[in-house]
């Protein structure tokens, strides 16, 4: 039995490589829903879940009406992040990889 990483997993990876290697950069708006799951041949649901998942990181951020961007890590601060009830005994990475390894099975 092979392990196989969940879709929207390998499509969050992607996004955060386009972040990373300067492709997408801080304040650039990321293409529409519909456009971007074209573009990596995904559902727009899977896409959702990778681009909530960056949001949580703090890679993104979505603003009602106005669309989806990259933040800036200069000015990424713990108020930006999506608040999370655990945080005091959980990091949020380590909930992550957690769930990586758990949906990979």
């Amino acid at each position: 039995m092979f392990n196989r990483t969940p879709l929207p997993q390998t499509v969050a990876r992607q996004i955060q490589d386009m972040i990373q290697n300067g492709e997408l950069t801080p304040g650039d708006k990321i293409p529409s829903q519909r456009e971007f799951a074209q573009k990596f041949g995904i559902s727009r649901a899977s896409l959702r879940e990778a681009l909530l998942t960056l949001e949580t990181l703090g890679l993104i951020k979505t603003e009602a009406g106005r669309g989806t961007f990259v933040t800036d890590p200069e000015s990424r601060s713990k108020a930006d992040m999506a608040p999370w009830r655990y945080s005091e005994s959980h990091s949020v990475f380590d909930v992550f990889q957690t769930r990586m390894i758990l949906e990979s099975e």
